[in-house]
């Protein structure tokens, strides 16, 4: 059963509780199933069992006044798709993934993109992108995002970074030095609008020849990668 009842703490917002005997098991397919919750600010998944998803598309999409999101119970071991999941959550300030197994995802499309007030996102070593081929606007419209730590990263088979960090306009320093392009086909607009960021470190693997470079450093605090000594 789910049920909504009225936030006494926060006038004209909503407390959302979903129960069920024996605890409760989320879909294989849990794309969309809190997209649009406008009226929550504060969502708590320690009692939901997601072992068995594997898509999480727009899971938590344009929920516009989430304030604070625990996911440290989440289990993520299956999930193939998390294009979207935080796409459009414009209150959240902070995010921590550190437990999140990403072993299986092969989309990341979107997945932060346009949280203009996430300033903190931690991604810990085990934030495991060897799958994935698709980047595109992962970090994009991150407004206020003043750092990241994707130095780990691992790129190989992604196939499009296409507007990754475009309008970060708070980043300063990126380290993509783990960064893999040989596989890459499209790198445009990857940094455009980024317009505080001074220094984009890549390391031997980064090879954009023959990617779509297209408006790659458009008002771009610089205008070129440097190659991070070791």
């Amino acid at each position: 059963m789910a049920w909504i009842i009225n936030d006494q703490e926060n006038e004209g917002f909503y407390k959302l509780y979903i129960g069920g005997a024996g605890g409760v098991v989320a879909n294989p397919n849990s794309s969309y199933l809190f997209r649009g919750f406008t009226q929550v600010k504060k969502i708590d998944f320690n009692n939901l069992d997601t072992s068995n998803v594997t898509n999480m598309r727009s899971m938590l999409s344009r929920c516009y006044n989430l304030t604070e999101v625990n996911v440290s119970n989440f289990n993520t071991s299956n999930v193939t798709n998390m294009e979207s999941l935080f796409n459009e959550c414009y209150s959240l300030t902070s995010l921590n993934l550190s437990n999140f197994d990403t072993s299986k995802v092969t989309n990341m499309m979107t997945m932060f993109s346009a949280n203009k007030n996430l300033k903190t996102i931690i991604l810990s070593e085990n934030f495991d992108t060897s799958n994935v081929t698709n980047m595109q606007d992962m970090f994009g419209q991150c407004n206020s995002l003043i750092s990241v730590d994707v130095s780990h990263f691992n790129t190989s088979r992604v196939t499009t970074m296409q507007g990754m960090f475009n309008k970060c306009y708070a980043l300063t320093t990126l380290d993509l030095s783990s960064f893999d392009t040989n596989a890459i086909t499209n790198v445009s607009w990857m940094f455009s609008e980024s317009n505080n960021l001074k220094t984009i470190y890549v390391g031997p693997n980064w090879n954009i020849d023959n990617a779509n470079e297209y408006g790659i450093f458009n008002n771009c605090g610089t205008d070129h990668v440097t190659l991070k000594s070791s």
